[in-house]
């Protein structure tokens, strides 16, 4: 038997790089449920990179208490891992937090929005974790002070014709088809509007 319930709060996700001993954060996002902003009938999923709510302290408490026992678990158990660990949360009002998922990839969303904000060649980081250098090499990994949004948009009616934005690669979007959009700002609600004014340019049809 399997029971579910919904567990409310601030939903947010926290990415690693790891090689197996040490984890090092990239980036924490909330992710949001949206619907027809503009009266274009759609509807979708929405982040943002990076997550003001989150705290260091809270960052640590996770790192902590549920990703270096884990590291440490598969070590014991001769499975290191190294690469991508995705933890997903909810954190309550008294600031405790259920975990809601573990991941070891970006997924296609959060992947287009977070590379937008890592400052670091990746393919030399994920070296260092296969070769056996990363926590001599990296005590931090570099992130810019921009913010990112990314939409995952689902539409849902023919719309009228008209010039496609150049973001899907003059794609015509079909109905019921989802795409992903991102946006990269200084502030917040900059790269939002940024995002707002790139999805009024998308046209749907049949």
């Amino acid at each position: 038997m399997l029971i579910e319930d919904f567990v409310y709060g601030h939903n947010f996700k926290i990415y690693y790089i790891t090689d197996g001993y040490n984890a090092i954060p990239l980036v924490s996002l909330k992710k949001t449920l949206f619907d027809d902003d503009w009266n274009f009938n759609f509807d979708g999923v929405e982040i943002e990179v990076q997550d003001n709510f989150i705290t260091n302290s809270i960052q640590k408490t996770i790192t902590d208490d549920i990703v270096l026992p884990i590291l440490n678990y598969l070590q014991r158990g001769d499975n290191s891992y190294s690469g991508i660990l995705a933890v997903s949360c909810v954190l309550n009002e008294d600031l405790s937090y259920n975990i809601t998922d573990i991941d070891t990839f970006f997924s296609n969303m959060d992947a287009q929005a977070t590379l937008n904000l890592i400052d670091e060649n990746l393919v030399e980081v994920f070296e260092s974790c296969a070769n056996g250098s990363f926590s001599d090499e990296y005590d931090d990994i570099l992130i810019n002070d921009n913010f990112s949004v990314a939409k995952l948009v689902k539409f849902n009616r023919k719309f009228n014709k008209s010039e496609i934005n150049d973001l899907i690669e003059s794609k015509i979007i079909k109905c019921g088809e989802n795409v992903v959009l991102t946006s990269t700002a200084k502030t917040i609600s900059r790269a939002k509007e940024k995002l707002s004014d790139d999805i009024k340019f998308i046209n749907c049809e049949e």
